[in-house]
């Protein structure tokens, strides 16, 4: 906070503040620090030249965090031990609802940055830090889910004449493929249609 009194005629010799809030640092000077949460301050200022002092009031309220919201477009992995998730962070919304476009991301605790995009990331929880101009922070927690394993379980064995086709049914994914036999090179091998 700056006291600058109109109609300045000399130097200004003294700047004493006082009032309802703390004045945590500048005592003395045009500029304070004040702690939380603000109150009202007067500020009492004397010209060096002629003597005449003048006082101003001046009422200070904590404002909340601006920060409200992060919006993201997360990607889970897309098969069990892939490292290929992702999370987007597509918008910062303050309480107003308004987008917020000077803010940096801390990833994890990592060094804040002005990285909107995290990528080869597999099943966890992440967390993003955001912080604005004045130091405001925001943190939020993201999760992202992996696919369960999967499994192939033999029931029995069926021989099959080369060239007929077999209908396999893969309980996982719930649906019916056609499977095809064919010769590569001396080799039988699965074909799935």
């Amino acid at each position: 906070m700056q006291a600058v009194p109109e109609g300045i005629q000399g130097t200004i010799s003294r700047y004493t503040w006082s009032g309802t809030g703390v004045v945590i640092g500048g005592q003395g000077t045009s500029t304070v620090t004040i702690g939380k949460p603000g109150g009202r301050f007067i500020v009492e200022v004397k010209d060096s030249r002629n003597g005449c002092i003048d006082t101003d009031t001046i009422d200070i309220s904590e404002v909340g965090n601006p920060l409200a919201d992060l919006l993201i477009d997360p990607a889970n992995p897309t098969c069990f031990g892939d490292r290929n998730g992702r999370i987007i962070i597509n918008q910062v919304t303050d309480v107003d609802n308004m987008p917020m476009s000077n803010v940096e991301f801390s990833f994890n605790g990592g060094a804040f940055s002005t990285n909107r995009s995290y990528t080869n990331l597999g099943q966890g929880n992440y967390r993003i830090t955001v912080r604005d101009p004045n130091g405001c922070l925001m943190e939020r927690t993201f999760s992202l889910i992996e696919p369960t394993k999967m499994g192939i379980e033999v029931i029995r064995s069926i021989v099959v004449d080369q060239g007929n086709p077999v209908n396999v049914r893969n309980c996982w994914l719930d649906f019916w493929r056609n499977t095809s036999w064919r010769r590569i090179q001396g080799y039988s091998v699965v074909q799935f249609g």
